[in-house]
């Protein structure tokens, strides 16, 4: 029988719900110190709740209205259903405005008309989310730190969680891609891309 050196045997999954068999196979290699790549690895930190959560917020930070962060934060929020939904997706339509503008108008009329326990939920979140975005303000470009160790930083209250052990070090990470100059949009934007790349690449 040829023997086959370890270095020229390829381990090639593909696909693993839930991690089944991968989680088995990684852990055994993280025993052994033999590098593997995890293409999932930037969804799986982006599907923490924690994480998720902090992000949108950082996200509210640049763009107050951002609809599709309003709408995660909601999603993650316990309590809040499909009839909320409707409900904020139906005064978007008839005052021909995005999901996010709608949701803080109705917030501002104490959600009149909106499922009571749903409305309850989403006015003690978004009082919670405005109340800190009041408090922080993101500073310019030109800062000493990247941006990703300035969110570490900033993170890590009753309102914006801290981020997981593998978020905090993709976020430095990031730091040393991105360009020196970059605005927050652009370094939030460029998370999933590049710290798919750099997963790779460390692999």
């Amino acid at each position: 029988v040829e023997r086959v050196l370890p270095a020229e045997i390829l381990v090639l999954l593909r696909s693993d719900h839930g991690g089944t068999f991968s989680k088995l196979i990684k852990q055994e290699f993280d025993r052994l110190s033999i590098p593997y790549s995890d293409p999932e690895v930037i969804n799986r930190i982006l599907a923490d709740a924690n994480n998720r959560r902090m992000l949108e917020i950082f996200r509210l930070l640049v763009h107050r209205e951002d609809s599709l962060a309003w709408a995660s934060l909601l999603k993650l929020t316990s309590g809040i259903g499909g009839k909320f939904f409707n409900y904020i997706y139906h005064r978007a339509y008839d005052a021909h405005c995005r999901f996010g503008t709608a949701l803080l108008s109705a917030h501002a009329d104490n959600f009149s008309g909106a499922p009571t326990v749903s409305a309850s939920r989403a006015r003690t979140m978004i009082k919670s989310v405005l109340g800190w975005l009041d408090s922080h303000k993101a500073p310019t470009e030109n800062q000493e730190i990247g941006w990703g160790q300035w969110i570490i930083n900033t993170a890590g209250d009753a309102v914006v969680p801290t981020p997981s052990d593998e978020f905090r070090e993709l976020l430095v990470a990031l730091d040393k891609l991105t360009e020196p100059k970059v605005r927050l949009d652009r370094f939030l934007g460029q998370i999933t891309p590049l710290g798919k790349d750099y997963a790779a690449n460390e692999s």
